[in-house]
């Protein structure tokens, strides 16, 4: 088996840190997606250039901004549809995995906690 080696990148980066993670060695950039970045030409243009420089693509999920286990199902619904949005993107790059965040930013979460961990279960799976 091939050992795999990557960097984070953002997809508000530049160019030079595809360079880096080549002169580093890596195969594969894991990307940090941040909605509504992604969609930007730039940031299209440069998911290209990881793959065209003999990377492989890698991605992790928005950090906050998208909820999909929020305790407030319109949060949660709205979520969800950026969240399929975002892999049928993703999709399009082949890419080696997708990293799915479970970040819930609400000061009352611990009062929620129990739900919130039940859902996790269905949403993912809806979401695979």
């Amino acid at each position: 088996m091939k050992k795999k080696i990557g960097l984070s990148f953002w997809v508000g980066d530049s160019f030079s840190q595809i360079l880096r993670a080549i002169e580093l060695g890596c195969n594969f950039l894991q990307v940090s997606l941040e909605f509504p970045f992604l969609y930007q030409k730039r940031s299209i243009h440069l998911l290209n250039e990881i793959i065209d420089n003999g990377l492989e693509i890698a991605f992790e999920s928005p950090q906050g901004a998208v909820q999909i286990f929020n305790p407030i199902k319109e949060i949660s619904r709205s979520s969800l549809k950026i969240m399929n949005k975002i892999l049928n993107f993703c999709s399009k790059f082949n890419p080696l995995y997708f990293n799915l965040h479970q970040i819930i930013d609400i000061s009352t979460y611990s009062l929620f906690k129990e739900e919130i961990e039940k859902r996790k279960i269905g949403d993912c799976k809806r979401i695979v």
